[in-house]
């Protein structure tokens, strides 16, 4: 069955490891969600809504195919989404939710919308479908983020813990190049040529030539 899922960056690299089995949530007068009748469930909707601008936590949005044998139940769920600012209202609205005992890498079928500083071109491949290159674009997103842990590392020991535990899993899990090889690039200018810098190859602004 086709479903929507709200999900944050690190249950999305969690996929990787294996399925995201359901847990036990708190039961609200918002959702039809009984423990006792459900269970520890992850939940999905019938429609693609992005709750990702209402609520912090969510990244990416998600469709998926879900096993009818995975599906425990189906429920009413009332939502609020309130602006940023007081002169617009709030808008209230009312979805059907899956509880889905389980799902996998193997149940997504594609990244429908994300909310991390990606450029378009990084989208249009995400959109297209859900592949191991469309993971190592956002594993690249998050360096950003582990290199601020290491630089925010009180000694050297616990920073060289942290590098040691990225590279282990860019090399075992995400490895999209291989370095097959090099090459040098060489420039010359005369003793009377001044300003003259290099690259990505020879930049000529502002030079001047010594008569």
């Amino acid at each position: 069955m086709k479903l929507y899922r709200n999900l944050s960056i690190e249950e999305f690299l969690a996929l990787q490891s294996g399925a995201i089995k359901g847990k036990l949530h708190k039961e609200s007068k918002d959702s039809d969600y009984s423990r006792e009748k459900h269970g520890e469930v992850v939940f999905f909707f019938e429609n693609e809504v992005n709750h990702n601008h209402i609520f912090e936590g969510y990244d990416l949005l998600i469709k998926v195919d879900i096993p009818e044998e995975n599906i425990v139940g189906r429920g009413l769920a009332h939502y609020t989404s309130r602006p940023s600012c007081d002169c617009c209202e709030a808008d209230e609205y009312s979805i059907y939710e899956y509880y889905v005992s389980e799902y996998s890498m193997e149940n997504v079928i594609e990244i429908l919308e994300w909310h991390l500083p990606l450029p378009e071109a990084v989208f249009d491949e995400l959109g297209k479908a859900f592949s191991d290159f469309s993971i190592y674009l956002i594993w690249e997103n998050l360096s950003n983020e582990l290199l601020n842990d290491i630089e925010a590392a009180e000694t050297q020991e616990e920073a060289k813990e942290i590098w040691d535990e990225t590279q282990q899993y860019a090399w075992e899990e995400h490895l999209p190049v291989s370095v097959l090889g090099g090459y040098s690039m060489f420039h010359a200018a005369t003793a009377e040529v001044q300003g003259f810098d290099t690259f990505s190859g020879a930049l000529f602004w502002n030079m001047s030539v010594d008569e």
